[in-house]
């Protein structure tokens, strides 16, 4: 009896309840497979995105520490700006980039402050003002600055919380990073290292051998 009620269903009919409550736990169990799916997606955007602010930190160390091997020895004739000067909470300092987007040969004043950001300026190539900014430190950190040499001919190297511009480049600079939770190793840079070694590495070449007639 119950078939023949069946197949005297009208076609047009809507659903049964049954079918309905089968439907919504479909749907119930689809619902929460994609919200865990989207969860996990935020999850993994949010954790790469953190990597790759850390990894362009790393590459701006290592760049903040070849500007400051680079650093120039004397003052540019006619340019105002110090090679070199410090205190605790930033430096700044007159450099040659060997590559970027400056004028080749021309000085650059790299400006480093103590909420972890690195700001360089100078010329492109057709003379027009160009900046560079980078990070070296997670948003909410900061850093510490010391330096390494003598201020006064008379006294002994020691560290300094301040380098004044008439001292000319303290022999280390030590960059320390600060904040709750920081877990980063001191930077340890020598200003014009690149230059002295350049130098050395002219007075140590050898003559050229004599060929015997």
């Amino acid at each position: 009896r119950a078939a023949a009620v069946m197949k005297m269903r009208n076609p047009k009919a809507g659903l049964t309840l049954l079918e309905t409550m089968v439907a919504l736990a479909i749907m119930a169990m689809m619902a929460v497979m994609v919200s865990g799916g989207l969860a996990t997606g935020a999850r993994v955007m949010a954790r790469s995105g953190a990597e790759g602010a850390l990894l362009q930190q790393a590459v701006a160390r290592h760049e903040l520490r070849g500007w400051i091997e680079q650093a120039l020895t004397a003052p540019v004739p006619g340019d105002a700006r110090p090679v070199f000067i410090g205190n605790a909470q930033g430096l700044s300092a007159l450099v040659v980039p060997e590559k970027g987007v400056f004028w080749p040969g021309e000085a650059v004043l790299v400006t480093v402050a103590s909420d972890g950001s690195v700001v360089a300026s100078g010329q492109t190539a057709d003379r027009q003002p160009a900046v560079q900014s980078r990070r070296i430190a997670p948003e909410g950190h900061g850093l510490q600055f010391r330096y390494w040499g003598r201020t006064d001919p008379t006294d002994p190297p020691r560290w300094h919380q301040d380098w004044p511009a008439s001292t000319g480049l303290p022999d280390l600079v030590k960059i320390t990073f600060t904040g709750s939770g920081v877990d980063m190793p001191d930077m340890t840079l020598r200003p014009a290292k690149a230059r002295e070694v350049q130098e050395m590495n002219l007075l140590t070449l050898l003559p050229p051998l004599q060929v015997a007639q």
